[in-house]
């Protein structure tokens, strides 16, 4: 089934309620994410296809186990819509996310039961359900000889050298709060290995797309905390988003003594940020 802005309702038809989110794909280089959920009620899973992301986040609000799918609805008057087409229209921000003219842009949120939000804006959506066979996990667990970063050492990030990588997208685990993803440097010939645990918020836009720009420019920290997430960083590129939880009674489950903040920045422009308690990486030579 193919959705878009003029049939964007039927979307909220699909009924997911108490599914479990076993795959989140983001495969950068085609903007596009996989998203595949299991329902506890039938044998089935229902897989999406967001295609033209414009931007996606996820917030998580609370540290319950029941981590299930309420539904997935349309955001009428979407706030973060509205703020990204004012910074490209003042021109000021290149980091902003870029539209293309004459697209009607759909955007969506995915709540679950615990209160963790997944915010995405794309142009079309195409959506399949299937019976449930076996499926194999896209990113394998964490090993013993990963190093281990947390937000006391967390210039040990200084040591890894990621410029001129390029990014491959990443996976998301909604129910071990995991994010997967891996880059690779064809003149050193490695592949670096990321996997961040506890992860209490992400958040990643598309600019105007550069060619074939997926390198990463840069790695950095910045500190997380709870007033960062919901207020100050939401004037940064990245969490402008935030600002639609900017109310005192939104709790996120982020620790400002034990969880951080990576950013990647892309020389097309993008920024991916991840604010994580835990961070191991691996870096693995290839041919």
């Amino acid at each position: 089934m193919k959705i878009d802005w003029k049939n964007r309702y039927e979307i909220e038809q699909i009924n997911i309620y108490d599914s479990d989110i076993i795959q989140f794909d983001y495969r950068y280089e085609k903007r596009q994410i996989y998203l595949t959920c299991k329902s506890n009620k039938f044998n089935i899973c229902f897989c999406f296809i967001f295609s033209n992301v414009l931007f996606h986040a996820g917030y998580k609000k609370t540290d319950s186990e029941e981590d299930l799918a309420k539904g997935i609805v349309v955001e009428e008057n979407s706030q973060q819509l509205g703020q990204l087409l004012n910074i490209q229209r003042a021109g000021t921000d290149y980091r902003s996310s870029w539209f293309d003219w004459g697209v009607s842009y759909l955007p969506v949120k995915m709540q679950m039961h615990s209160g963790t939000v997944i915010q995405i804006i794309c142009d079309t959506i195409y959506y399949k359900s299937y019976e449930l066979g076996r499926m194999m996990p896209v990113w394998p667990d964490p090993k013993k000889d990963y190093m281990k970063i947390r937000h006391g050492d967390i210039n040990r990030i200084n040591n890894i050298e990621v410029h001129d990588s390029l990014f491959i997208g990443f996976s998301y685990d909604d129910k071990k709060r995991e994010l997967y993803f891996g880059c690779l440097n064809p003149y050193y010939k490695k592949k670096d290995i990321f996997v961040f645990s506890d992860v209490a918020c992400y958040s990643m836009q598309s600019c105007e797309f550069l060619g074939e720009e997926t390198r990463i420019w840069a790695l950095y920290a910045e500190e997380a905390t709870k007033e960062m997430i919901v207020g100050t960083l939401a004037n940064s590129n990245m969490f402008q988003a935030a600002q639609a939880y900017k109310m005192n009674k939104v709790y996120f489950s982020c620790d400002q003594f034990s969880s951080f903040t990576l950013g990647f920045d892309l020389a097309s422009g993008d920024v991916l940020l991840v604010t994580a308690s835990l961070l191991e990486y691996k870096e693995v030579s290839y041919l």
